[in-house]
């Protein structure tokens, strides 16, 4: 193999390894969005349960005024009746008195089941309380990770830049173009072993001339087929080999 061929596997290395911490660093924005939505969920959740429980609470207090209205009202109803001096009066004050009664009636009859709901209102509202609680030390644990390994991943591409910067000033300048440009179209597989007379990155079947060249390890090789640039694979040992090794 050419040593200027293993200068650019080494810096292909490193520029595996700065897109893999990119494609992981792309990722964290995502991944606090979609943590931020389950956060405005939660909130959205215990808000609604606790304005649930407030309605009722709301439909309960309107209620018991009215039946106070209409007590005070049947007090007034049963004085006019029991004032009633004839039987066109009492017959009046006694019918408005059993309308009075019935609509009575219909309010205790409400506010007995609202009471029967917030009981429920509240286990509702306590749930989704703990929920929301129980996903703030969530939320915050998960700020703080994604912001530490954001930190210390970008801090790594930086320190791997300085790293293939230097190491890229050791490759000549003609073939570090070329390697820019195959790195473009190829990212991380822009040099690529050969392995039973094929590229691998594209499985291209190399005619003979082409892997005498490579076996000779005097020039550079280019796929025709898909433009990388290709190194021998030394230690490749076909398959059907594999008895005659062991």
């Amino acid at each position: 193999m050419l040593p200027d061929v293993q200068k650019l596997l080494d810096l292909q290395e490193i520029d595996r390894e700065i897109l893999d911490l990119k494609s992981q660093l792309a990722r964290y924005p995502v991944v606090w969005e979609e943590t931020k939505k389950r956060m405005a969920q939660r909130k959205a959740d215990h808000e609604a349960a606790r304005k649930r429980l407030e309605d009722n609470l709301d439909q309960r207090r309107r209620k018991e005024q009215r039946i106070k209205n209409w007590l005070t009202d049947l007090q007034r109803s049963q004085t006019r009746l029991s004032l009633s001096k004839t039987e066109k009066e009492y017959q009046a004050a006694n019918k408005e008195l059993e309308k009075i009664r019935e609509k009575l009636q219909k309010e205790e009859e409400d506010v007995n089941l609202l009471v029967e709901e917030a009981s429920r209102r509240e286990e509702e509202e306590v749930e989704e309380r703990g929920k929301l609680e129980e996903f703030k030390e969530f939320y915050l644990s998960e700020r703080q990770r994604i912001r530490s390994q954001f930190n210390e991943k970008k801090a790594r591409v930086a320190e791997l830049d300085r790293e293939r910067a230097a190491r890229a000033e050791r490759v000549p300048d003609d073939l570090r173009h070329l390697y820019e440009r195959v790195h473009k179209m190829h990212p991380g597989s822009a040099v690529v072993p050969v392995r039973g007379a094929s590229c691998t990155g594209c499985h291209y079947s190399l005619l003979p001339d082409v892997m005498v060249t490579l076996h000779r390890g005097d020039e550079l090789v280019i796929c025709p087929n898909c433009g990388r640039i290709l190194a021998y694979d030394e230690e490749f040992v076909p398959e059907e080999q594999d008895a005659a090794v062991s």
